[in-house]
């Protein structure tokens, strides 16, 4: 939910800021969904913490027992940071990574105070290839470990989607299945946000959210959504592809992500019907705060 609040946060808002045509994304998502996201993000905690009441209380319960009677429980079992926390193996690369990571960030700041002043036009991809190729260059002897770490099965998996969900828009497939649908009208913003909203919901729970949004894209700018004219649907598109990862475990590729990881540490997870029972409430109060937010504001 936190991703939600920046273009860069997720692949879906990237996705949005590059191809939305609006001037000052950067800007435009922390203007227009800070506050909602961060209004979520404590609605959310109170849910869960309701849900779960149970839990917490039994949890809480036995962590009394394990601090009072340790002789007779798991307590013994020495407690290792390390395992949650990995220590830092090259304390030179960290402070380099970081700072590199603070200047790219500091660099859309200014590319969009740039080009507001009219003086250049940086994009949020070029400035962040400048700080991957920066973080190469100073690297020094851990560059080709670097490389070697690279995740590229995730960059062929995010190519390969491209190539498919741009053969599926021009083939006319989309097209056809758009029919059936509602389409949002650019002239209602009441509407077009409550269309958006309920489609990104629910047709990413089929394509997951970011196959859903690069799809998504081509619709909005076919029925006329384009530039500055249209913030209010793109946040909205942004916002409510965003929140669908929480409504079921196929919504987001994080969350398959997260309970594979969990899994291969043998530790319990979610059942699908377990993740929709909380997620059904998790998503319905988050759409309704970012579609009041976003319409009224």
């Amino acid at each position: 939910m936190g991703s939600t609040m920046t273009p860069i946060g997720n692949p879906q808002n990237l996705l949005i800021a590059i191809q939305s045509g609006i001037s000052l994304p950067f800007t435009t998502f922390i203007v227009h969904l800070t506050i909602p996201t961060l209004i979520n993000l404590f609605l959310t905690y109170f849910i869960l913490r309701m849900y779960f009441k149970k839990d917490l209380l039994l949890l809480s319960g036995k962590r009394y027992l394990e601090t009072n009677h340790s002789s007779h429980t798991i307590a013994a079992t020495p407690f290792h940071p390390e395992a949650i926390s990995p220590i830092i193996e090259n304390p030179r690369l960290a402070k380099i990574s970081s700072a590199i990571l603070l200047l790219t960030i500091a660099g859309f700041i200014i590319s969009e105070f740039l080009h507001f002043l009219h003086i250049a036009n940086l994009g949020l991809s070029i400035i962040a290839l400048l700080g991957a190729a920066a973080l190469y260059l100073v690297s020094g002897s851990d560059r080709k470990d670097i490389l070697r770490r690279v995740d590229y099965s995730v960059l062929v998996f995010f190519a390969a989607m491209f190539v498919v969900t741009s053969a599926l828009w021009s083939s006319g497939a989309i097209s056809l299945i758009m029919s059936h649908i509602p389409a949002p009208s650019p002239n209602n913003i009441f509407q077009s946000n409550a269309v958006i909203s309920v489609v990104s919901i629910l047709l990413s729970q089929i394509l997951s959210n970011v196959p859903f949004v690069a799809l998504y894209n081509f619709v909005m700018l076919n029925n006329g959504f384009g530039g500055d004219a249209h913030v209010s649907q793109w946040m909205m598109l942004a916002s409510a592809s965003t929140i669908a990862g929480n409504l079921t475990i196929l919504g987001a590729a994080s969350n398959i992500i997260i309970i594979d990881v969990a899994e291969s540490k043998n530790v319990k997870t979610f059942t699908f019907v377990e993740f929709f029972n909380i997620g059904g409430l998790v998503t319905l109060a988050n759409v309704v705060v970012y579609y009041l937010f976003i319409v009224y504001t």
